[in-house]
């Protein structure tokens, strides 16, 4: 299949409510009439319906200049050395965030820390690097989720992205505690009676309405109804197997309850020693409440 036909189809796909000219043959003969005009060529593509941006991990997904601006407003600090951000006030050690609004090379340093920027592979491997930005930025992205979404929506808008499926963790510490308290057991079915009966369920509520806090922040900064934004639920794979357990039975019984959580994703790095020695016990889970929630039961 040639590639003119190739976009034709996806995009005759992906296009909602578009006009009417932008149907297949349309969409065919405009690619064939730019196909030489490079500026032109990239404005069709730019503007072409993009379908959706799935597994969206918020926090790595906001710029680090954002959140760098979120944390200086706040009064946040950043340890000299690690690049680690941290709420006020500032220990021995560390640094206001204010001080990478003026300062050129802290700031640089900073986002080198915090994202891929200027990444060169040395000591640290890129996985390595990316997975420990999470740590560094977190402080302060705290209180901002719904600011940093709106950044995000704004930007999937002007690239064309249609649907964002957002991950988050809720309730963590709620659902961590619970699983704490029951205890592992490899029969899942009991598992999830003592996870009921100690009041799963009561977390589901608190969910939703974080979900209706994040929402309006959101709102508040990006009031535009598009793109579409639905939410998956991510599960720690590294974490014991009766809070991974747990974080999935959270997110089959708010799937059930809230249409705006519509998936459960499995996060963390996929090398680390125990998401690898719990791999199979992990399909087996999800194999397991897939069954029962399907089922209705």
């Amino acid at each position: 299949m040639g590639i003119v036909a190739w976009l034709a189809i996806v995009v005759a796909a992906l296009v909602v409510a578009a006009p009417a000219a932008a149907d297949e043959r349309g969409t065919a003969h405009e690619l064939r009439r730019i196909a030489d005009e490079p500026l032109r060529l990239n404005q069709f593509l730019w503007e072409m319906p993009k379908g959706a941006d799935l597994h969206m991990r918020l926090s790595g997904a906001v710029y680090a200049e954002e959140m760098l601006r979120y944390g200086a407003a706040d009064g946040d600090c950043v340890e000299r050395l690690t690049f680690v951000s941290s709420p006020a006030p500032c220990e021995p050690g560390e640094l206001p965030l204010t001080d990478a609004l003026s300062d050129n090379d802290l700031q640089n340093a900073v986002m080198r820390a915090w994202s891929m920027k200027g990444f060169e592979r040395g000591l640290e491997s890129g996985h390595d690097h990316f997975f420990a930005t999470f740590g560094k930025f977190g402080a302060a992205l705290d209180g901002h989720d719904g600011d940093g979404l709106a950044t995000v929506a704004r930007r999937a808008r002007a690239q064309a992205v249609q649907y964002l499926e957002v991950l988050q963790t809720p309730r963590f510490g709620d659902v961590s505690a619970l699983a704490a308290g029951v205890g592992f057991t490899r029969d899942l079915a009991a598992m999830r009676r003592r996870l009921l009966a100690a009041g799963i369920r009561d977390i589901v509520p608190l969910a939703s309405r974080d979900l209706d806090e994040l929402l309006a922040q959101e709102r508040a900064a990006d009031p535009r109804p598009r793109p579409l934004i639905r939410f998956d639920v991510q599960v720690l794979r590294a974490t014991p197997p009766e809070v991974v357990f747990a974080q999935m039975l959270l997110g089959f019984e708010l799937m059930r309850a809230d249409p705006r959580w519509v998936g459960l994703n499995l996060v963390q790095p996929e090398d680390d020693n125990t998401a690898l020695r719990d791999y199979a016990l992990h399909m087996r889970m999800i194999r397991f409440l897939r069954g029962i929630y399907r089922s209705g039961r």
